[in-house]
């Protein structure tokens, strides 16, 4: 089993470092390209730009397309993402709850009604008053602050 999770934590690291490069690849691609596309507007507004300028970038447009094209990744499977293909049975999770629970979805009858009546909210919940003033955390002091010497806080 180790050696199995193993496998596929390795071929999850792969994809990610083969993610990583084609989003590199991607991103230059999308430099070049626009550069070249910015450089042909404002040379097609009078601006003198030499067009061997524009082909630097359209030759690098080229290339990082093809590495594009080259490093694309595929999603990860399944299988990847699965350690085992086997469901045990779990002492904490009964099947007749699991059958109800949507994990794409909205939850909204998992638990009955009777149930919910008797869940407490926080607005049911009564403190005591406290003896505490209120303070005003929006209001900003007239005069400057100054901490006591020695507490680490500076002024």
């Amino acid at each position: 089993m180790a050696e199995k999770a193993s496998r596929r934590f390795d071929r999850v690291r792969n994809h990610f470092t083969r993610l990583e490069a084609f989003e590199k690849a991607k991103n230059l691609y999308g430099q070049a390209s626009g550069t070249k596309k910015c450089l042909e507007v404002i040379k097609a507004s009078g601006t003198e730009i030499s067009q061997e300028i524009i082909d630097v970038f359209a030759e690098q447009e080229k290339l990082y397309e093809a590495e594009v094209m080259k490093l694309r990744v595929e999603p990860l499977s399944d299988s990847d993402l699965t350690l085992s293909p086997l469901v045990l049975p779990s002492r904490f999770a009964e099947d007749r709850f699991r059958t109800s629970f949507d994990p794409y979805g909205s939850n909204v009858n998992l638990i009955g009604p009777e149930t919910a009546s008797r869940l407490v909210t926080s607005l049911e919940v009564v403190e005591e008053p406290s003896e505490e003033p209120l303070v005003d955390v929006t209001s900003v002091p007239t005069e400057p602050v100054k901490s006591p010497v020695g507490s680490g806080l500076m002024a």
